[in-house]
């Protein structure tokens, strides 16, 4: 598995990254996000493939609920706030063909601070989450 971070003019970065876990056959689509410990960590960050924002629930229990006993991503930031959403196929289709995602979330201050990705210049889609996509059948 793969995250891809996403930066702000500031230098401070967000990641996600999709995953999935697989009970007996049933499979669940998630995506994980971190943010930077110095954004709020109790409000859920709002999501945006090309400017449209996406309606991902967060997921209010512990990850053990989700029968995991780690994170599926070793976080890059020890001390950055994790979240993790319910993800539809859709919506990975989405991230994976977007030219631009974004994650806003308010800072200490109650600004919003927003972390953007852009694909590659005069291309669209972002190869991880293609490949991510694929290798689910999406």
């Amino acid at each position: 598995l793969t995250y891809r971070y996403i930066a702000t003019l500031t230098g401070a970065f967000a990641y996600l990254g999709p995953f999935e876990i697989d009970q007996m056959g049933a499979r669940t689509l998630f995506l994980w996000v971190l943010v930077p410990h110095e954004v709020s960590s109790a409000v859920a960050p709002i999501i945006q493939c090309d400017d449209a924002p996406v309606a991902l629930a967060p997921h209010s229990g512990s990850l053990g609920d989700l029968g995991l006993a780690e994170p599926p991503y070793a976080p890059p930031d020890p001390w950055g706030t994790p979240w993790v959403f319910a993800l539809d196929d859709a919506t990975l289709v989405c991230f994976a063909r977007a030219h631009r995602i974004s994650i806003d979330i308010p800072n200490a201050r109650g600004e919003r601070v927003r972390f953007t990705a852009e694909s590659a210049k005069n291309g669209s889609g972002f190869p991880v989450l293609q490949s991510f996509a694929a290798r689910r059948g999406t």
